[in-house]
């Protein structure tokens, strides 16, 4: 409701759906299913295709076609939804990017911390960076430069942040 509120034209829903799957039915029905999207973290799971929720870390045992079926069918516009690819990795370590204060000495912090894993898996695509929270840029940038030097075609960037009242 709040993110609506605030502005937002869709809203996704995974963990919540998961507990409580009628989230999907009311959201649709209060806001429209054009702004209902089903997030659906998909794994390989002997052999199968599960569902994890709690940001990809817990196991649910839902079957993922049969899941996604059922959140089209109570509502949901669209998914979203894919086995993640690990595109990325780090070559160094270095210091956390929230100890550094200016953009510039950001930027050179991380410059050439990251390389793709597998050149070939990046090239023609059309890669979407998630972070948790994106400061200056300077760590989505890198990233999507070296995506673009290993032949994708498209860099989009998303940041997903929440502010808890605990």
């Amino acid at each position: 409701d709040r993110v609506l509120k605030c502005g937002a034209d869709k809203v996704s829903v995974n963990s919540g759906a998961i507990r409580d799957p009628q989230l999907i039915l009311e959201a649709a029905r209060k806001y429209g299913d054009q702004c209902v999207v089903l997030s659906a973290d998909i794994k390989r799971v002997d052999g199968a295709f599960h569902i994890f929720a709690k940001g990809g870390r817990e196991d649910t045992g839902l079957e993922a076609i049969q899941w996604i079926r059922d959140g089209v069918a109570r509502g949901a516009g669209e998914v979203l939804g894919r086995e993640p690819v690990p595109l990325l990795q780090k070559k160094r370590d270095v210091p956390p990017q929230s100890r550094i204060r200016t953009p510039e000495a950001r930027r050179a912090n991380i410059s050439g911390c990251y390389e793709v894993a597998d050149p070939r898996s990046a090239e023609g695509r059309r890669i979407l960076l998630v972070d948790d929270i994106i400061t200056t840029g300077s760590t989505v940038s890198e990233c999507a430069r070296m995506l673009m030097l290993s032949g994708a075609k498209q860099v989009s960037a998303a940041a997903v942040a929440c502010h808890r009242d605990d």
